[in-house]
């Protein structure tokens, strides 16, 4: 109303026949119109930037969500890596017990008997087989565990730059939350031999 309002204030000359009502009702008609063509826009332009609004809160929404889901992987990663330090640190003690045993079986007097150097070949053998086997078990461990590692690295860089870019464009896919966050496989945990 307030153009129609200013419009009528800056009129100068008021109609005095019935052409000139007539034209200056066409005027205010045409005003009127225009306000509300105006009005319209500004509606429409709201319910856009509502609907921006809507689509920034979603890929908020969206982001924590990946976020979470990292947090989650790294808690996850972590139990894994305290799991597999757990287990190294009881393989070595089983080396050490088996080391132990090996030097304890080779300082074993035999006695002059052949059955008892026997015995003793027999658990060296024995020993060196086990620890040949842990020391591999302990390796491939390792191995895993430091590709599931690299794994995470590279998804946790990947949010970093999804976080980035949707710094710079609210609207734009965030490559890891649209592919999905993968929890490592629960075949990772190694157990030791015993």
């Amino acid at each position: 109303m307030y153009i129609i309002y200013t419009y009528l204030y800056f009129k100068k000359k008021k109609p005095t026949s019935t052409g000139e009502k007539e034209k200056e009702l066409n005027e205010l008609q045409t005003v009127i119109a225009q306000f509300n063509l105006q009005m319209e826009k500004w509606k429409d332009n709201e319910k856009k930037e509502q609907e921006k609004s809507n689509e920034w809160q979603k890929e908020m929404t969206r982001l924590n969500e990946a976020l979470s889901m990292k947090q989650m992987e790294i808690t996850t990663m972590t139990g894994k890596y305290r799991d597999v330090t757990n287990q190294l640190a009881t393989l070595q003690k089983e080396l050490a017990t088996m080391k132990g045993t090996s030097d304890a079986l080779s300082s074993k007097p035999n006695g002059g008997h052949c059955a008892d150097q026997t015995l003793v070949d027999h658990a060296r053998d024995n020993d060196l087989q086990s620890m040949k086997q842990l020391l591999e078990d302990t390796h491939n461990s390792n191995r895993l565990l430091w590709t599931q590692m690299v794994d995470l690295l590279t998804r946790l860089r990947q949010s970093k730059d999804d976080i980035l870019q949707l710094q710079q464009d609210p609207t734009s896919d965030m490559s890891s939350a649209k592919e999905g966050v993968h929890l490592p496989p629960e075949s990772f945990v190694i157990k030791s031999n015993k």
